[in-house]
């Protein structure tokens, strides 16, 4: 990016084994370009994000190298709207997130043409991120009402994991104000989902693990340092844990059990 305009370009990596990594060529598609999110449709890889001063956007790629973005005014179209992740369905594509301050889910058979539900009754939060994984889609929902002091000081907003069988339908799981934070990274791992972020006043990044997407347990023994971040990435057989921290990137492969 250019230091003065802080503007932010996309960049985006292949590889055919997770060891060995292929950038794509710098080119117009990705000036000014957020990436939130990927997935693999029935003909392309879709991209969702923020163009810069465009709002969100969609991106195709048939091959990973070369990308392709439409602003999706006609699926976000009033301010405050965002995309914050997209999966694979049977069908098509679904992206969850949020559309003002209402919950939005979006599908489409092709990544170019969507459809809006708005899933969630009214003023219950939007979601957060998405995951396909044996319980079907997950995705988490922070409640936008007054956190509760789980600790001195400490206030947290409740967290409910809703699941989905079609992206369409969704239904909540137990919330918890100890749960992860809302904006924690989840994906779907074999036998289940994982999801990586911080919970309260705690700043270092922590790993949960669950079976069905809406009772969660800490993964004990991974510490990933309070000035780290990480996200998790998946292809259904794989986990990819991507920490930046301030000795630089790192990518961390497992099958969801083993590191």
């Amino acid at each position: 990016g250019t230091p003065y305009a802080m503007q932010s370009n996309g960049a985006a990596w292949v590889s055919s084994d997770l060891a060995h990594w292929a950038k794509a060529p710098a080119q117009a598609g990705l000036s000014g370009a957020i990436f939130r999110g990927i997935a693999a449709g029935s003909a392309d890889v879709v991209a969702i994000g923020d163009s810069e001063g465009g709002g969100p956007t969609v991106w195709t790629s048939g091959d990973g190298l070369h990308w392709q973005p439409f602003l999706a005014k006609s699926v976000f179209p009033v301010d405050l709207s965002e995309a914050t992740g997209i999966a694979a369905t049977p069908g098509g594509l679904v992206i969850v997130g949020r559309i003002g301050e209402e919950a939005a889910a979006l599908t489409s058979p092709d990544g170019r043409t969507w459809t809006v539900h708005s899933p969630l009754p009214p003023g219950s939060g939007f979601f957060n991120g998405i995951a396909k994984g044996p319980a079907g889609f997950v995705s988490l929902v922070g409640s936008p009402s007054a956190g509760i002091e789980v600790a001195p000081g400490d206030f947290r907003a409740p967290v409910t994991p809703w699941t989905s069988r079609d992206g369409v339908t969704w239904h909540p799981g137990p919330p918890s104000p100890a749960l992860f934070g809302t904006y924690a990274s989840i994906v779907g791992a074999p036998g289940g989902y994982l999801a990586v972020g911080t919970t309260g006043l705690d700043l270092a990044e922590h790993l949960w693990s669950s079976t069905d997407g809406a009772n969660w347990v800490p993964v004990a023994g991974v510490d990933l340092g309070s000035e780290s971040t990480a996200t998790l990435i998946s292809d259904d057989h794989h986990v990819l844990l991507w920490i930046s921290g301030p000795s630089g990137p790192e990518l961390l492969v497992s099958d969801g059990v083993h590191g």
